[in-house]
């Protein structure tokens, strides 16, 4: 989903445009929401994965 947070902008609180604001919005969403499981990979930078909990 969100491959290299940390290589990107979306880490960067200075960045407004609206991709940056887009992704960070996203990880925002999944962070907070209770019904999903997350996890961040270590691939490259990092990769962001949730599921739903059953």
């Amino acid at each position: 989903m969100l491959h290299g947070i940390s290589a990107s902008s979306v880490g960067d609180r200075s960045q407004r445009d609206p991709q940056t604001v887009a992704w960070r919005e996203l990880v925002r969403a999944v962070k907070d929401d209770e019904d999903l499981v997350r996890a961040v990979i270590p691939v490259g930078a990092g990769l962001l994965v949730a599921t739903k909990r059953s």
